[in-house]
């Protein structure tokens, strides 16, 4: 006569397929487990990615299941199980499973047999369509005989191999959102970059990446800017500068369309005079898209800094 099974333990796993791209969740139900103060023999070992833990159950495991119910349903193509306890020298501890079944929801079972070996054996199991769980029934093990009736039978690790996992709808929505910036700043960063160079280089054609409403307001500020300049005697230093900004890094603050925020930051490398000068940029953009493309309409430094100063006294 079998001993009364404690109630199932539910143990709540997140499985990560990195192949598949899309986390989900399996819960793993034991008809029961042998119970121990260090926990050793917890269903949670069943999926831990560690064939060195293993799970054991009451008397000699024959007539045990393992049930894997997914937090979605998932199409399962085959398991790959680790019979017996497969840590260091406990291999013979523990009873083996020598028969057993699939099961799913459908009714449909599909046998196996598993050699009394280490290592991780496959169980061929389509399930041909997404199912929401399934079941391993154990109907055989090894060693038979009064002596292993209490040893219980061990499984160190049940892997899933499914053929596709439908993302969720969070998961689709952060997917389009995350498209939908990588878009943006593939089409504003150009802009930005182009903005630096000129601006600091006190190129007019800075002023064509200004919506046409406010250019002429942003001229008389960059006429001004220039007549500064000369009035410091950098003028011709800067017109003649290279400026390098490839190591800027841009990241989406905030997008309604037609409005954008877009954060820059990094250093722009400035060449003047046979001189080299970091330039940090910190600064939110605001960015507005016309029809002639995305424009830049203000700016906003996170850090204030002096630019003359670093353009005439470079750091060595």
């Amino acid at each position: 006569m079998k001993h009364l099974r404690p109630l199932f333990l539910a143990l709540l796993m997140t499985l990560v397929i990195s192949a598949l791209a899309h986390a989900f969740e399996a819960r793993v139900i034991v008809s029961s487990f042998k119970p121990d103060i260090l926990a050793e023999h917890v269903p949670g070992h069943l999926m831990d990615n560690d064939p060195a833990t293993a799970w054991v159950s009451l008397g000699d495991g024959a007539g045990e299941s393992v049930t894997v119910r997914f937090g979605l349903p998932v199409r399962v193509v085959r398991l790959g199980i680790f019979n017996g306890a497969q840590g260091t020298g406990t291999f013979g501890v523990r009873n083996r499973i020598v028969k057993g079944r699939v099961v799913y929801p459908d009714g449909r079972e599909i046998a196996f047999e598993l050699d009394d070996i280490g290592g991780e054996q496959i169980v061929e199991c389509d399930s041909g369509e997404p199912v929401p769980e399934f079941e391993v029934f154990i109907d055989e093990v090894t060693p038979k005989g009064k002596q292993y009736e209490h040893r219980g039978v061990a499984v160190s690790e049940i892997k899933l191999y499914l053929a596709n996992i439908p993302p969720t709808e969070a998961e689709i929505r952060a997917e389009k959102e995350a498209e939908r910036a990588r878009l943006l700043l593939e089409e504003t960063a150009p802009v930005i970059r182009s903005f630096l160079i000129l601006n600091t280089r006190l190129d007019e054609d800075a002023l064509l990446l200004y919506p046409k409403v406010i250019r002429e307001k942003e001229r008389m500020n960059f006429y001004l800017f220039q007549e500064y300049q000369k009035q410091l005697g950098t003028f011709d230093l800067l017109r003649s500068a290279q400026v390098d900004v490839s190591d800027i890094t841009f990241e989406k603050v905030d997008y309604v369309e037609p409005d954008a925020t877009v954060y820059a930051k990094g250093e722009m490398v400035v060449t003047a005079d046979n001189k080299t000068v970091p330039v940090p940029v910190d600064s939110d953009f605001e960015l507005h898209r016309t029809g002639d493309g995305w424009k830049i309409v203000g700016e906003k430094p996170r850090k204030e800094f002096d630019f003359n100063k670093r353009i005439e006294t470079p750091e060595s």
